[in-house]
């Protein structure tokens, strides 16, 4: 019932508007990242086998091969 922070469906990877590496950075990869683990989650990002979900200012990426959450918040 509290919109704000109810998280939509699961969606498969890849995400068919994550065209550059700059779309899947804007979404997940704010702070202070390694570089190792950015472009972990890009090229995760670019593949099948990963899942996502969004709110209204986060963001959930699970990546089943690392056996790694990434978690981004934006607000």
């Amino acid at each position: 019932s509290d919109y704000y922070h109810h998280y939509g469906d699961w969606l498969a990877t890849p995400r068919k508007d994550w065209k550059r590496d700059e779309d899947i950075l804007w979404d997940f990869c704010g702070g202070n990242l390694s570089e190792s683990l950015q472009s972990l989650i890009i090229q995760r990002g670019k593949q099948e086998g990963s899942f996502y979900a969004f709110s209204q200012e986060a963001w959930l990426m699970i990546i089943p091969q690392e056996k790694l959450v990434v978690f981004s918040h934006n607000g």
